[in-house]
């Protein structure tokens, strides 16, 4: 796939050992780490700058829909900064070519959207995950979380999540109503990734306010890594 937001694939090479992937190489290192570290550089993160990267990992999901591949573990350790300095989208891992109904679940549990759980999905199980990607960005910590793995999916299957958290409290209403269009568990009402980056939300970023977002976003934003695998 051939996109700014999506990381190249060169060549691979094999022994009887091993499987070598060349990929574009990416030096920013992790998403969040890289907000993190120009954010104490320089003082601020907003929800201007939240929404130039949503946009950008959105585009990339039309591209991979469109091409028929669905990613199925959106998360931050899956979004690294390139060489050009553009959000990369990587590790395809576990996509799958197909736009029909998958039953594999497969993904990583923070992330994964309630009907892979159920193992009837589609493409729209990577919009949710940027949904949960989004609402992290925002907030700083988790939609759903849980003392157990099975209290976690409890509350996935629910969409058991909320806006009442005091740093919700600065973040636009088109924000608010994006994260609910993409968090949403009925697949006839929740976006498809084209929809998503249609929103109001990405056509206001040039006016959005430019007031920080509360400080315990950046303090939170390094603690959504090393989640496993399903």
């Amino acid at each position: 796939m051939d996109h700014p937001n999506i990381i190249k694939y060169y060549e691979k090479f094999e022994n009887s050992n091993y499987i070598y992937i060349v990929t574009e190489f990416c030096p920013g290192g992790e998403l969040f780490d890289k907000i993190v570290q120009i954010s104490q550089a320089e003082g601020s993160f907003n929800e201007q700058e939240a929404a130039k990267i949503m946009e950008k990992l959105f585009r990339a999901l039309v591209h991979c829909h469109a091409e028929g591949v669905t990613h199925r573990d959106i998360k931050p350790e899956n979004i690294m900064i390139g060489l050009d300095g553009e959000i990369k989208l990587i590790d395809f891992g576990l996509s799958a070519q197909t736009k029909k109904t998958m039953k594999e679940t497969v993904g990583t549990p923070y992330y994964v959207a309630p009907e892979v759980l159920v193992g009837k999905y589609d493409q729209k199980c990577d919009v949710w995950s940027l949904g949960v990607i989004m609402y992290v960005l925002l907030c700083g910590y988790l939609p759903f979380q849980g003392e157990t793995q099975e209290k976690v999916f409890s509350k996935i299957m629910k969409a058991e999540w909320d806006f009442h958290h005091k740093e919700w409290k600065q973040v636009s209403l088109e924000a608010k109503d994006l994260v609910t269009k993409l968090l949403e568990v009925d697949l006839s009402k929740r976006f498809s990734s084209a929809e998503a980056l249609k929103h109001e939300w990405f056509e206001k970023i040039p006016s959005l306010k430019t007031a920080e977002l509360d400080v315990g976003v950046l303090q939170s934003l390094k603690d959504f890594k090393g989640r496993s695998k399903l």
